[in-house]
């Protein structure tokens, strides 16, 4: 794999957390999504992903990709 990997914390209390909180249906906290390059959700989960469902999540090609990790970057979410 290659390319970097940007986590983001949000903060469901703060205005912001709130709307992306609710955009992304993050019911529970804490609530880890992982997302490709392009913005589309391959992981989600309570609890932080093991690096074993990272990488089959970035491996898996989806209809119109090769794969995320020939893509070069992707970035997980972490609403708490």
């Amino acid at each position: 794999m290659q390319g970097e990997l940007q986590v983001i914390r949000l903060d469901v209390n703060s205005p912001a957390g709130r709307e992306l909180g609710a955009r992304w249906r993050a019911v529970f906290t804490p609530t880890f999504i992982l997302f490709d390059r392009a913005g589309r959700e391959l992981w989600r989960g309570a609890r932080p992903p093991t690096p074993d469902a990272v990488r089959a999540a970035l491996e898996k090609p989806s209809s119109n990709q090769q794969g995320v990790a020939q893509a070069g970057f992707w970035m997980i979410i972490v609403v708490a």
